[in-house]
Order: structure tokens, then sequence, then C-alpha cells
């Protein structure tokens, strides 16, 4: 049986993959997002349930687009 960590680092991976394929340079914080809560699920285990896990993954979503992706666009892009 697959456990819930490797179907969030699964999903994260899928995330991470259709940013190829989808302008904007966001999925790719969703994917990261996702792959940090399947990360903290095996750290945490059964102690990290739904709910948490969908606290978190919301909270790393806010995160990671307001702090990362005006660097990285520039880094990408070629900006100032």
């Amino acid at each position: 049986m697959t456990s819930c960590a490797w179907l969030w680092i699964y999903a994260g991976a899928a995330l991470m993959l259709l940013e190829l394929f989808a302008p904007g340079f966001i999925l790719c914080f969703f994917g990261l997002s996702a792959a940090t809560v399947g990360v903290l699920r095996f750290a945490f285990g059964e102690a990290f349930d739904l709910t948490w896990q969908l606290a978190a993954f919301s909270v790393f979503s806010v995160l990671y687009i307001a702090l990362l992706r005006r660097y990285l666009q520039k880094v990408f892009v070629g900006g100032r």
C-alpha cells in the first residue's frame, strides 16, 4: 500500500513537471509545497494527519510564492 507521504511527493513531482507546459512559473511552487508536506509526513508519521497536511500545504504554497517567486523569476528570465 502506498503511503500518504509518497502520494504528496508524487504529486509534487507531477506539478513540477507540469510547469514545463504551463506558463507563469507558479506550479513549481505548489509542487515544492507538496514535496515539503511529503517530507514532513515522513518525519512526523501518523501525528501529521490530513488536516495538518492540508494546512501545511496552504502555508508553504503561500510562503514559497511570496518569498521565492520574485527572486527565481529574475534568475530564469534574466531580470536586473
